[in-house]
């Protein structure tokens, strides 16, 4: 799941550099571009949805009250039966395979999806770590030997169905937040919402790590909107740069392995590494929901 590639990013970044086994450099890496892009310091929030309607404004802070709804609505993502939603992670100059995915999600670990991936068709439904994938018109399971990737996180249809509820693993990325900012109502999938906008920082995103982070600059940000009656989260978009948060870790580990020589040249800064992704919600809680599992699939559910 693209949720755990970027918290393994954050827990690196909050072990303070002490990590025991970090991987080593190549020994003739790759110059990275002297100069980074810096993202704005207040980023326009990504579009709701397709079918979302605009019926407010805002920006104002929100109410204790606002806060209490989303952290509610984050804890329930975590408890949901099942559900359907809708992902779009955004190609960008870090990301080379962008995905448009709908799919399903069935209690405790049952996960469908179909779409495209960088430019394949992807069908394939996981149970735990158990994938397979629809090739014609039987289901085939697949072996670790068959799983490939070529983006810098190792992103590919696996990572998005495997490790169980994909929204609980998306909706931990912000549940540290508390700068939102009100946005008005708007109408997604027919349910009036309330639509939030939030920064993201390093300290919001990587706790309390004893780094001094200060001076690093905005990550960047994101927004969510939440049915304020049945406190549920209907959707959620993150726009991350990575970027800094890798060049504290690699200072980190610096520190860790040895201090740079006197008046050697300074490190060079880790180019923009953004991460764009939307993911819409719908069918919380729907019985009605069904997956197509074939007879082996339920059997490996009844041996989980």
């Amino acid at each position: 799941m693209l949720a755990v590639a970027l918290l393994m990013v954050l827990g690196l970044v909050a072990c303070g550099g002490e990590a025991p086994t970090p991987t080593p450099l190549p020994p003739t890496p790759t110059p990275v571009p002297p100069t980074v892009t810096p993202l704005p310091p207040s980023p326009t929030p990504m579009a709701a949805a397709p079918t979302s309607e605009t019926t407010g404004g805002g920006g104002a802070a929100a109410s204790d009250d606002d806060q209490e709804l989303v952290r509610d609505a984050l804890e329930n993502a975590e408890k949901m039966t099942s559900y359907h939603f809708s992902l779009d992670l955004k190609e960008t100059e870090f990301i080379t395979q962008p995905a448009k995915l709908e799919g399903d999600f069935m209690a405790p670990n049952v996960v469908y999806i179909k779409g495209t991936m960088g430019d394949q068709n992807v069908e394939q439904i996981a149970i735990g770590d158990r994938i397979w994938e629809k090739q014609g018109s039987d289901w085939v399971e697949k072996s670790e030997s068959d799983d490939s990737a070529s983006d810098p996180l190792g992103l590919n249809a696996e990572d998005m169905v495997t490790g169980g509820n994909p929204l609980s693993e998306i909706a931990g990325l912000v549940s540290g937040v508390d700068n939102l900012q009100s946005a008005g109502d708007e109408t997604i999938n027919g349910v009036t919402t309330r639509h939030y906008t939030f920064r993201l920082d390093a300290a919001s995103l990587a706790g309390a790590s004893g780094e001094d982070m200060s001076g690093m600059p905005d990550l960047g940000g994101g927004d969510l909107n939440v049915d304020p009656d049945k406190r549920q989260l209907h959707q959620l978009g993150i726009n991350l740069n990575l970027g800094p948060l890798m060049e504290l870790m690699f200072r980190g580990f610096a520190e860790a392995f040895g201090t740079p020589t006197p008046g050697g040249a300074a490190p060079t800064p880790f180019p923009s590494m953004t991460v764009q992704f939307d993911m819409t919600i719908s069918k919380h809680n729907d019985p009605s929901i069904s997956i197509p599992l074939t007879d082996e699939m339920k059997a490996a559910m009844e041996s989980e």
